[in-house]
């Protein structure tokens, strides 16, 4: 598996919890991205936002985030493969 691949570890249907969600992220120097929000409309496109990671970061990233109380859907149950999001 390519360790460059991305994984979504969370979903949300806030952008102010993914942004939380996305910082407490890099603070701890992990590169993430959000995919879902149309910036032109200034909404959430489809079901809901993803946070996504390296799936090499995956695994630290759901520890991280499961250490503080932010608003999802999902977090890392059954981690997905987002196999065409066109990133990575």
């Amino acid at each position: 598996m390519d360790e460059k691949q991305l994984v979504t570890i969370a979903k949300f249907m806030d952008i102010g919890q993914a942004d939380i969600a996305q910082m407490k992220l890099k603070t701890e120097g992990i590169e993430s991205f959000l995919d879902g929000f149309n910036t032109n409309l200034m909404k959430v496109v489809g079901d809901a936002l993803t946070l996504q990671v390296k799936i090499s970061d995956a695994k630290r990233a759901l520890k991280i985030l499961s250490q503080f109380h932010i608003p999802h859907s999902f977090l890392g149950r059954d981690i997905e493969t987002n196999k065409d999001s066109g990133k990575g």
